[in-house]
């Protein structure tokens, strides 16, 4: 007999953001085997919105190949994560660099595509769409189904509204650079927007089992193979003063 997976209509809990404010991960970057490349990151605050930056850069052992250094900035707000814009920089193969910038008006119900400074496309969207890097957010701080489940998803680069889907495909133990960890491997399916690691067509992303919920692995095709993403660092975010608690139970100074 067959049966359907659930279908689990699932928000981000954007009070989370408040404990990745001032994480930054490092990861190793592997192509078929070998070192290629580092990718960082970065949770910031900036009033009340949330910055996620992104950065990720071939070595000169597969430069030759898939030149990369790329970095991503993404803004949400940080009261209902909310796309705010969407920023990538830099060089991805061997096309000249470029800016693309994207502005989420919600007002309007659309999107701004500016590449180097000209306005070159409005696309139509949802206030629910996220942007190719804070989607991987939003799998963080969400409420994940069990094993089978299926959240959908929307996501926007600004020139492509994708509908999409993240899959919790299963629960296993997974070994990186910073350590061993249980975890719930993701399957974002988001075809024709490009993210981090390739278009989106084809990855699967391990989460820590846990609060903290961390990006531990990521693998993904690109044009030419796959890349995959191991994490190396974690430098956690450091504590608020009123998060410090002397050992009377008297709040920190």
């Amino acid at each position: 007999m067959f049966c359907a997976a659930p279908i689990l209509y699932a928000s981000p809990n954007a009070t989370k953001l408040q404990e990745l404010s001032g994480e930054l991960l490092h990861y190793d970057i592997k192509w078929s085997g070998m070192s290629a490349g580092e990718a960082t990151m970065k949770v910031s605050a900036e009033g009340k919105n949330y910055r996620f930056s992104t950065t990720a850069k071939t070595g000169s052992k597969v430069s030759w190949l898939y030149p990369l250094n790329i970095r991503y900035e993404s803004v949400v707000d940080g009261n209902n994560f909310t796309a705010v814009s969407y920023l990538k920089t830099g060089r991805e193969g061997y096309g000249d660099p470029h800016e693309r910038l994207v502005v989420f008006d919600h007002d309007e119900g659309v999107t701004r595509y500016i590449k180097d400074g000209k306005l070159r496309k409005t696309l139509e969207v949802s206030g629910d769409a996220y942007d190719p890097i804070s989607v991987i957010y939003a799998i963080r701080v969400m409420t994940l189904p069990e094993v089978g489940g299926v959240i959908p998803i929307e996501v926007s680069d600004g020139k492509k509204l994708a509908s999409g889907t993240v899959t919790v495909a299963g629960k296993e133990r997974v070994k990186v650079p910073a350590g061993e960890f249980d975890a719930v491997r993701v399957t974002p399916k988001m075809e024709g927007v490009k993210g981090l690691f390739g278009d989106g067509s084809s990855m699967s992303v391990w989460l820590a089992d846990d609060d903290e919920r961390r990006i531990l692995k990521i693998e993904s095709s690109v044009a030419v193979g796959s890349f995959v993403a191991v994490l190396k660092e974690i430098i956690r975010p450091t504590p608020r003063p009123r998060d410090l608690q002397s050992a009377n139970g008297d709040e920190a100074e």
